[in-house]
């Protein structure tokens, strides 16, 4: 019989599937593993729960201040800039702004909260997550203290706490802890 086109023929024996590969072994330099959390994750770790912490009490301080006080900076600004400063045009802006300020103010405080517990058990992408955040928080807190905003004290507490941070997670301590993590998973 002749058939045309691919494929096993009646004369041909049925292919077999080839054998399994043997398991490669890639020999790994010998370390020694940290057996415990390094007092640099651990330091880190509680940084990252005070840095939160200040940020809570930003949202307190938001709370604090309230829409009034957003009230009489918007009609100052609306005054200022030469447009009328309507009752409702004041109570939509101090609105927005009151909201807009208590956003900004949670991100870092739900962030750090919610990433600690990663970077603590030695997960390098929150350690990374947390680096990257903590850069761009410590430039807006950076540009907040140039432009002559509130709370310069609680912004360079805070910009030196990232520093302090991300200097113990990325230090001699803390790289093995971080690398055994990695190649666990």
């Amino acid at each position: 019989m002749t058939t045309s086109g691919p494929g096993p023929q009646d004369n041909e024996p049925t292919p077999q599937p080839l054998p399994a590969a043997p398991p490669v072994q890639i020999p790994l330099p010998h370390q020694e593993w940290p057996t415990e959390r390094p007092k640099a994750v651990r330091t880190a770790f509680t940084l990252l729960l005070v840095q939160a912490g200040l940020n809570l009490l930003a949202v307190v301080l938001v709370l604090a201040i309230g829409r009034k006080g957003f009230e009489k900076v918007i009609r100052d600004g609306l005054v200022e800039s030469g447009q009328a400063a309507t009752a409702e045009a004041v109570q939509l802006g101090a609105t927005t702004a009151f909201a807009f300020a208590l956003v900004l103010a949670l991100i870092p405080v739900i962030a750090y909260g919610a990433l600690s517990f990663p970077v603590r058990n030695g997960h390098n992408w929150a350690r990374l997550t947390v680096s990257i955040f903590a850069v761009v928080h410590a430039v807006l807190l950076l540009l907040g203290l140039l432009t002559g905003g509130g709370g310069a004290v609680l912004s360079v507490l805070q910009i030196v706490l990232l520093g302090i941070t991300v200097a113990r997670l990325y230090g001699k301590e803390a790289k093995p802890y971080f690398d055994k993590q990695r190649l666990a998973s």
